[in-house]
């Protein structure tokens, strides 16, 4: 069928990143409430496509700095 777009990458992020949150809400109901998670920034580098039939597993890490998160993703 093809590769899939590389703007559909920053989907899959965004997925993995709320993810990410709703666990972390569901541990410690009032650690997110001084506020919301927006996106200040993306810089993604596109190593290899993805397949329409490949099965990614998104890995989420991430960084405090200051008052922000900083978070990583790798696609395996």
């Amino acid at each position: 069928m093809g590769i899939v777009h590389h703007s559909n990458f920053l989907n899959l992020c965004e997925e993995a990143r709320c993810s990410w949150a709703k666990d972390i809400c569901s541990a410690k109901p009032n650690y997110l409430d001084i506020g919301i998670l927006s996106v200040e920034s993306c810089q993604v580098y596109h190593l290899r496509p993805a397949s329409f039939d490949d099965l990614l597993d998104v890995h989420v890490q991430f960084r405090l700095n200051d008052m922000s998160l900083q978070f990583q993703y790798r696609f395996l």
